[in-house]
């Protein structure tokens, strides 16, 4: 249901009784006359917002402005809609391409017009034109409330060091979504002709190549490192385990020298002196902090004079 202000304001602008040129005009003209304002931060409008946009708050940014106009030339019995899109944008002069924020973002409507079909007209116009010549700088969007449009000094404004910097960022996004983000099969054609590969197939044929060049150069650099020598300590209790594997009792990888000690004497305890001996002195050499040259000479001369009684 069409509120009954909404309906006089339409009968007010002649929207009944002109034809649509004319009402289009009555429109525009009421928006830049009534002290309307362009604010990327307007109040609130839960409750029937075309209602207290167009008489109360009169402040709102480009869709307000293109879903109002919409609304009352629909009211007027008029085709129209609300098209959404972009305006403007900046050359990228490092990148040679052309940057679209969302900034740019903006909105503005669309007419029906006999013999002239859907023809375009931006409310915003009669409000704020130089938002629609020259885009919105994304630093007033910020600061401003009701933003006083002196967007001429967009680029003059702005430091040259900076806007090179910002530009170079810009210019490196691109790039990566481009040629990261983006690749598929032209990119990839093009990546393979710089170096003579016409198709994949040849590709996948080098890659295998140089995988099998460099897995051969690597296995033979492994096979020629020398075999690092076990340290003194290591050999003498592996002379050591040797002998008692004479008698039935090899060491397992899993166990520990102390633990194999310990099945040791329940098997041999006529054994377990020596054998506890040569134990703690092999791992005081190897683990402790003050093992010496001393140490090592003792733990030569128990395993040479270890016997198997």
């Amino acid at each position: 249901m069409i509120a009954p202000e909404i309906n006089a304001l339409v009968s007010q602008l002649h929207g009944f009784d002109t034809p649509p040129n004319a009402f289009i005009q009555q429109v525009m003209n009421y928006f830049r006359t009534q002290q309307f304002y362009y604010s990327l931060t307007p109040p609130l409008m839960e409750d029937k917002p075309i209602e207290t946009f167009l008489f109360k708050t009169r402040t709102g940014f480009c869709s307000h402005y293109a879903t109002t106009f919409v609304y009352l030339m629909r009211v007027a019995h008029i085709p129209a809609r609300v098209v959404s899109g972009y305006q403007g944008g900046e050359i990228n002069q490092l990148g040679d391409f052309l940057e679209i924020k969302q900034a740019d973002a903006h909105a503005w409507t669309e007419v029906w017009l006999d013999n002239k079909g859907w023809t375009r007209v931006d409310p915003t116009v009669a409000v704020a034109p130089e938002r629609v010549e020259q885009g919105v700088n994304v630093e007033q969007q910020i600061a401003s409330g009701l933003v006083n449009f002196n967007l001429g000094q967009r680029n003059g404004s702005e430091d040259a060091l900076l806007k090179r910097f910002r530009q170079a960022w810009q210019n490196a996004d691109y790039s990566w979504q481009r040629w990261v983000i983006n690749y598929h099969n032209a990119n990839q054609a093009k990546f393979l002709a710089a170096f003579g590969l016409d198709n994949i197939n040849k590709m996948l044929t080098w890659l295998l190549v140089i995988i099998a060049g460099l897995s051969w150069g690597l296995f033979w650099w492994l096979t020629r490192q020398p075999k690092k020598a076990l340290d003194q300590a290591a050999q003498l209790y592996q002379k050591f385990t040797a002998k008692l594997s004479k008698i039935q009792l090899q060491k397992q990888a899993s166990e520990t020298a102390s633990v194999f000690a310990m099945r040791v004497n329940q098997h041999h305890p006529e054994l377990a002196q020596a054998v506890n001996g040569i134990t703690e002195l092999y791992l005081n050499i190897r683990y402790g902090k003050n093992s010496g040259v001393a140490e090592l000479k003792l733990l030569k001369q128990c395993v040479k004079t270890f016997k198997l009684r």
